[in-house]
């Protein structure tokens, strides 16, 4: 079986689809046009990874792409507004884990809420079959690209220091 996606100017053809919606939608946040708060778009993309589960300082900064600096910044704010808090991990102390606070779930509710609603109303502009069809290619998609960037855990040389690399 072949594989389409290898055929030139395919991928050509879903950029330009991406680029042709991008105009209309924005993409990147689909909830920066709905949102009417006082946080920044760093500051929501935190609020929604803690959503479902804690995470330590470092994966939470891989997750939304922010450097270590930048994420303690990030983290520093929400913290200050009673949204995250912050708690050392048992079994290693240099671990740091952070978690919504009850003001941050009721948060992290509402933005999740809102964006609902905004992706209902791009799926409305498909039929049923679509809907489905879109979804479940979307699902798909998502699932083997977290199998391809499953971290692979390489123990360094000198002492017990464990070192994160990625694959692909």
């Amino acid at each position: 079986m072949q594989n389409i996606a290898k055929e030139k100017g395919f991928a050509e053809r879903l950029r330009v689809a991406m680029g042709n919606l991008g105009r209309v939608v924005c993409l990147r946040d689909p909830l920066s046009p709905t949102i009417d708060l006082e946080l920044t778009r760093p500051q929501i993309h935190v609020v929604m990874a803690l959503a479902h589960e804690s995470l330590p300082m470092g994966e939470l900064s891989r997750r939304i792409g922010a450097t270590g600096p930048t994420i303690t910044g990030i983290v520093d704010r929400l913290e200050s507004l009673g949204l995250v808090e912050r708690q050392r991990d048992a079994s290693d102390r240099r671990v740091i884990h952070l978690h919504l606070t009850r003001k941050g779930q009721t948060l992290s509710a509402k933005l999740e809420s809102r964006l609902d609603e905004r992706l209902r109303s791009l799926l409305v502009l498909l039929d049923d079959e679509d809907q489905r069809t879109f979804t479940a290619i979307v699902e798909r998609l998502a699932e083997r690209a977290a199998r391809v960037a499953e971290p692979v855990m390489v123990t360094a040389i000198a002492g017990n220091k464990r070192v994160g690399a990625r694959r692909g």
